[in-house]
């Protein structure tokens, strides 16, 4: 295992607590976290780096013991999350069946570990001596467990892997491409135990080809379960982007439209054009702040707009020419006979497309009112 991927294991490690800390009751993301955890323990102690420490520590072989029960675990953890959730009665319920079979393979693989001679205890999978019962016991019991645990999570999510729901089944596929990567190279690792405790030669292709899918899985599997939550949170980001942007282009026509009708606004704190800038919390709730008092403050100027001769379906910079205009004649009383008309309509009913129009005439006011421009100027609106 190379430090690059113990590093994007560690990663996803981190991503996953901190789902875990946002919603710690949820047993499938437990079950994710704890595989990934354990994958990591795992190939963290299979370092070459550190796999002699800890058999100074434990003992001759240790290292590779403690290896084996975490990727044992790692299936285990992946088996538990894969489980249907009507299958049993209860959580408590999967758990303990699934960990019955675990249970038992580690008690075979602590069994052969103990009644191994010490100088013969296998430091890693390629050094195992095929020759020592032990050692071949430990080898295959773990690996078909392994190959079990692996090939029953591919068989329970490829159902679902022909949703087309991205990012969810960019995800899944993924992880599902590291089940194949994993249970093929737990697969060969088997096969090359069987066949060089029966004496034959087995192609050192066999063991490369094992360490080599093993390599690509480990991190597919950290890429897969990971992708989904990453993917929703730079979509997430974009469309804070997007509307901090759209927040801050607003404000030339919000502020002309505030200062005539100060009654509508949603806020009781005086808005700041310096303030508004370094906002960074709360964007989306004083997006859709600016945009309702910005669309009401139209909707009540408008008639004076249709007596300026604003038409329904009026460009924004007709709108913007006449809106000054029309805000005076609103302020210093004037009748007005016309009725409201639809001023900035989008061409749906979703509310970013009704801003993109506000922030077309907002721009538009910005070009023609030295008031406004001065103010915009303060957000480097382009």
């Amino acid at each position: 295992m190379t430090p690059g991927t113990l590093a994007l294991l560690g990663v996803a490690v981190l991503w996953k607590l901190r789902q875990m800390a946002r919603a710690p009751h949820n047993r499938s993301l437990l079950a994710v976290t704890l595989c990934l955890v354990c994958a990591t323990a795992g190939s963290s102690v299979g370092l070459h780096s550190v796999a002699p420490k800890v058999d100074d520590l434990l003992g001759h072989g240790a290292s590779l013991l403690l290896t084996t029960v975490l990727l044992l675990d790692t299936g285990y953890w992946l088996v538990l999350f894969s489980r249907p959730s009507g299958s049993e009665r209860g959580p408590a319920d999967r758990s303990g069946r699934e960990a019955v079979p675990l249970a038992a393979v580690v008690v075979v693989v602590f069994c052969a570990y103990a009644q191994t001679p010490v100088p013969l205890r296998a430091l890693t999978y390629a050094s195992a001596d095929p020759t020592v019962p032990g050692v071949v016991v430990l080898l295959v019991v773990s690996h078909l467990y392994l190959v079990y645990a692996l090939t029953t999570t591919l068989r329970r999510v490829r159902p679902y892997l022909r949703i087309p729901e991205p990012p969810f089944s960019v995800g899944l596929r993924l992880t599902a491409l590291s089940l194949v990567c994993m249970a093929l190279a737990a697969s060969l690792r088997v096969s090359s135990a069987v066949i060089r405790a029966a004496g034959a030669d087995c192609p050192a292709v066999v063991g490369s080809s094992a360490t080599v899918l093993l390599s690509a899985g480990m991190p597919l599997l950290a890429v897969g379960v990971s992708y989904p939550g990453v993917a929703a949170r730079l979509a997430a980001a974009s469309a804070w982007q997007r509307r901090r942007r759209a927040y801050r282009q607003l404000h030339p026509l919000w502020s002309v439209l505030h200062e005539a009708y100060p009654d509508s606004s949603l806020s009781d704190r005086p808005a700041s054009a310096r303030r508004d800038r370094l906002r960074l919390r709360a964007v989306t709730r004083h997006y859709y702040r600016r945009a309702i008092e910005c669309r009401d403050g139209l909707v009540r100027v408008s008639p004076y707009l249709a007596m300026q001769g604003v038409q329904e379906g009026a460009s924004p910079h007709v709108i913007a020419a006449h809106l000054p205009a029309a805000l005076q004649a609103q302020a210093g009383g004037r009748p007005c006979a016309a009725k409201a008309v639809k001023v900035a309509s989008p061409d749906n009913d979703s509310l970013d497309a009704d801003v993109r129009e506000l922030v077309a005439v907002s721009r538009a006011l910005r070009r023609k009112s030295p008031a406004a421009r001065d103010s915009a100027s303060l957000y480097d609106i382009t």
